[in-house]
């Protein structure tokens, strides 16, 4: 490798020559060294064998650190599909149950909590879940036509006319929206708490 370095004091006409002979070198020999006119042979291979060493240094940390990165991500990756592996047969019990046509009534989720109806109710309510119109509980917008409700209507007991009331039972889906609010709710109420 020869030295042709481009000096200040050169025009830029050879500069640019010298520039194409360093890339030219470098595509061909895959490398260039700087060398002076005194430089023995020896010289320049000791340089050119420190250069090619701080080079493999590099590019082995360089490997390490993603060997590193790879291994984390490993290791990663091996928990993920283990949670995967443990959460199975759950989301399958939920998939089962929100398949299931039956609806439950309001008590029925409530005392899951133990709660009363009417307690259970206000805390929908106040979760932005439902609101009252007359003595029905109606959903709110967001939840409207997702197939968390069914209504359904009785005979009142004792009616000497027939009479019917109309009123709002939970599907499965339902079920789980409304168990996810409260849990929710009652993390809010626990962080809540610890402050």
């Amino acid at each position: 490798m020869k030295s042709s370095c481009c000096h200040a004091s050169q025009s830029p006409k050879s500069s640019k020559k010298g520039v194409k002979r360093i890339l030219h070198e470098i595509r061909t020999v895959g490398g260039y060294l700087a060398t002076q006119a005194d430089d023995t042979p020896e010289m320049i291979m000791a340089r050119a064998v420190l250069v090619a060493k701080a080079t493999i240094e590099k590019k082995n940390k360089q490997i390490e650190e993603q060997q590193k990165l790879i291994a984390a991500q490993d290791e990663a990756i091996k928990v993920q599909e283990e949670k995967i592996v443990q959460m199975l047969p759950k989301v399958s019990y939920v998939d089962q149950i929100l398949k299931s046509p039956s609806t439950v009534e309001v008590t029925t989720i409530a005392q899951d909590y133990g709660m009363t109806a009417r307690a259970f109710n206000k805390l929908l309510y106040s979760l932005k879940i439902q609101y009252r119109v007359g003595k029905r509980w109606i959903l709110y917008n967001p939840h409207l036509g997702k197939g968390y409700v069914q209504s359904a209507t009785d005979k009142m007991k004792n009616s000497k006319r027939d009479r019917t009331y109309t009123y709002t039972r939970w599907t499965q889906r339902g079920r789980l929206l409304v168990v996810s609010a409260s849990e929710f709710l009652e993390s809010i109420k626990k962080t809540e708490v610890e402050e």
